[in-house]
């Protein structure tokens, strides 16, 4: 009986670690931006998906409906690469437990 109780004290002690971890990922995702920069369009964007910088190259100004197509696919391709990294860094802490939500 006494064994069981702690085991479950070590279980939420974990669980209690796992979770402080997880905000220092999520603060750290904050501050972390990752890159796309394809077709003259340059799109930096943070971990939690907030676009920080666009840059547009001047010779699609000219096409709307091209720069409608690129910009869609560099914000598609910033953010996959944004969620790729944020899931490689919650992966980290959950020793690759499929948490939902994350």
């Amino acid at each position: 009986m006494f064994n069981k109780m702690k085991e479950m004290g070590d279980m939420v002690k974990k669980a209690k670690e796992m979770k402080k971890q997880m905000q220092q990922v999520q603060e750290e995702l904050k501050k972390t931006t990752v890159e796309s920069d394809e077709n003259g369009i340059f799109i930096k964007i943070t971990g939690e998906l907030e676009i920080v910088e666009l840059r547009i190259d001047d010779a699609l100004l000219q096409n709307k409906e091209k720069l409608t197509k690129q910009l869609i696919k560099g914000f598609n391709n910033a953010s996959e690469k944004s969620k790729k990294y944020a899931a490689q860094q919650l992966q980290s802490i959950s020793g690759g437990l499929n948490l939902p939500g994350f």
